[in-house]
């Protein structure tokens, strides 16, 4: 069976799977991919490459779209609230994209604490480099370069260059 042919499967499986996914035959989906969307999650993509091994979830009443962009060997985005990747994006290996954090320090165990939640937007010509980590309420501006390893906690503006832990404007 051809790449392409498998893919097709796995869309047309997921579809099934997950009546509030969208996801066209224009996308392209590896194998070992874990994609889902939890009750009243919604999850969309057209014309996405996803590499193997990738983690997609929205989460209950959550909203995770990506539109004409590639997502890299074993990334993981979790959307608990929104997440919007947009066109022309170019996502590199074991990136992390998540929209919530734990709460912590109420006295509570992190499991009992709850999260907090703001939207991530990627804009149109994102590239993010491997291992590099975009935290919640993040709004990364289009043309700009996410370096590798970086960890992304505030807004990122257009045409720049953004690298470090924690990420600071380079260009």
């Amino acid at each position: 069976m051809t790449a392409k042919v498998a893919s097709a499967v796995r869309i047309i499986h997921l579809r099934l799977k997950y009546p509030s996914l969208e996801i066209d035959f224009g996308s392209f989906i590896s194998r070992n991919c874990q994609i889902s969307c939890a009750n009243k999650g919604r999850l969309i993509l057209k014309r996405a490459v996803i590499a193997q091994n990738v983690v997609l979830k929205a989460e209950e009443n959550a909203f995770l779209r990506i539109v004409d962009s590639y997502v890299g060997y074993g990334s993981v985005i979790t959307a608990h609230q929104s997440i919007e990747i947009s066109e022309f994006c170019e996502i590199a290996e074991m990136v992390v994209i998540r929209d919530q954090n734990h709460r912590f320090g109420n006295g509570l165990l992190l499991r009992d604490s709850g999260v907090e939640s703001a939207p991530i937007v990627l804009n149109r010509n994102v590239w993010v480099g491997a291992k590099a980590t975009i935290v919640k309420g993040v709004i990364v501006g289009e043309n700009s370069v996410i370096g590798a390893s970086s960890v992304v906690t505030k807004d990122v503006p257009a045409d720049s260059v953004t690298l470090g832990i924690p990420a600071r404007i380079r260009l």
